[in-house]
């Protein structure tokens, strides 16, 4: 990652640390080593928090319809 992204070692860790504190990936030491996993339940329901943020909501839909021109 940390050639692929331009990212110094420290840079890369706290990034990682607030995608694992928000639990969108999981990661086990080995060694020195920490290799991560996305958590993949956790990033279906990001996924579709994010869609719902697009998606008009009735109450935008009437505020459109009645707009005075």
């Amino acid at each position: 990652l940390l050639e692929h992204l331009n990212l110094s070692q420290p840079t890369l860790s706290h990034h990682m640390k607030i995608l694992c504190d928000a639990q969108l990936v999981t990661g086990r030491k080995e060694g020195k080593w920490v290799y991560y996993s996305l958590n993949r339940a956790q990033a279906q329901v990001l996924e579709q928090a994010v869609h719902d943020l697009f998606q008009p909501s009735a109450v935008s839909a009437e505020a459109e319809a009645c707009r005075c021109q």
